[in-house]
């Protein structure tokens, strides 16, 4: 990878191989070229939460610790980041949530119930992109990806997601809360929740 920017006015800083990887993969997946440049794109992107360029990232680490270690079903993940709107049904057709109070409530349930004895390894991994944190952030985007939650201002990027509390049936409110309290155990899942239809608004 060539840098353009060879001969303007420029300073020389040393960093590892594993961080230099990192900027090729993202270099490669936008198709830009020269490290300065792709530095230059990071801080412009510095208030953007782009997973993209995170999944990026951490493809490029195949021996990632995270990838191989054992962890909870999804589905297991799933129900509980649901049940964070449980309060708003039945008085309420739609409800928000911040990613930090979605974040906080999942573990905090997770723990209670006793997942963290059951996959120790895997909740000890720290960092907002390894273990319990990072799995949160990809089963939303996830659930946003199948319309079962939406971000309330995707163009600001500002960690607020809701809910469609009434698209959620009496039973299917009962079978979530349900599964949440089984007792942990491997491979415990089930599919509670359909893929909804995408909103439109005229």
């Amino acid at each position: 990878m060539v840098d353009e920017s060879k001969g303007k006015d420029t300073t020389h800083i040393r960093i590892m191989q594993e961080t230099k990887a990192d900027l090729e993969a993202i270099g490669n997946l936008r198709n830009i070229s020269g490290y300065n440049n792709i530095i230059q794109q990071l801080i412009a992107w510095r208030y953007e939460r782009d997973f993209t360029l995170e999944e990026a990232v951490t493809n490029n680490k195949g021996s990632s610790k995270y990838k191989k270690i054992k962890k909870p079903h999804t589905a297991v993940i799933d129900t509980e980041i649901i049940l964070c709107w449980r309060e708003y049904h039945p008085t309420s057709s739609w409800g928000v949530r911040t990613r930090t109070e979605i974040q906080s409530k999942v573990k905090e349930e997770l723990r209670s119930r006793g997942w963290e004895i059951l996959y120790p390894e895997f909740f000890k991994l720290k960092g907002r992109r390894e273990g319990i944190t990072r799995y949160i952030d990809d089963r939303l985007k996830a659930l946003i990806g199948q319309n079962v939650i939406t971000k309330q201002n995707p163009e600001k990027n500002d960690g607020l997601y809701e809910l469609d509390v009434a698209s959620i049936s009496e039973k299917e409110w009962m079978l979530l809360v349900g599964f949440s309290c089984l007792a942990p155990q491997e491979n415990l899942q089930i599919k509670i929740l359909d893929s909804r239809p995408k909103k439109t608004f005229n």
